[in-house]
């Protein structure tokens, strides 16, 4: 008996349809499912606390704080713009190091009032770490809103 002979008289399986186009596939959800996730609260944290963690351990605090929203309190330090034309808010940490808050060119009447050593506090997401700076961005395109804490 050879090898073929071992499938003779069963019927073929006809191979899976594969779409050509992946944008023809659509998810199936089960009843009743939301399609999008239920809002996560924020996290409230001092600027100083937040940088101390990607001080101690970039890795875990990317882990820990870089998908979530965060309340962030802190003192104003200063506040610039960047090559980009974009506003940085940063906030005191120690003498030589500051928390960048990154504010998109039109957030002007959002940062226009901020003065050096005033409280404020902002819903941030990380954006990242540039030379060694922990950079923060607001959670929603709209001009944040800055409030004292």
């Amino acid at each position: 008996m050879s090898f073929f002979d071992l499938f003779k008289g069963r019927k073929a399986i006809p191979p899976t349809e594969v779409p050509a186009d992946p944008a023809e596939v659509t998810p199936t959800e089960a009843p009743g499912a939301d399609a999008s996730p239920p809002p996560v609260e924020p996290l409230t944290l001092t600027a100083k606390d937040l940088w101390q963690a990607f001080l101690d351990n970039q890795v875990a605090a990317e882990v820990t704080y870089g998908k979530r929203p965060l309340l962030v309190s802190g003192e104003v330090d200063h506040v610039d713009r960047d090559h980009k034309d974009r506003i940085r808010v940063h906030l005191k940490i120690t003498t030589f190091h500051a928390l960048v808050v990154l504010f998109p060119k039109e957030a002007t009447d959002a940062v226009v009032g901020l003065r050096p050593g005033q409280a404020v506090r902002m819903l941030l997401r990380v954006a990242g770490v540039d030379s060694g700076h922990v950079v923060l961005e607001p959670t929603t395109s709209d001009a944040p809103a800055l409030s004292e804490p």
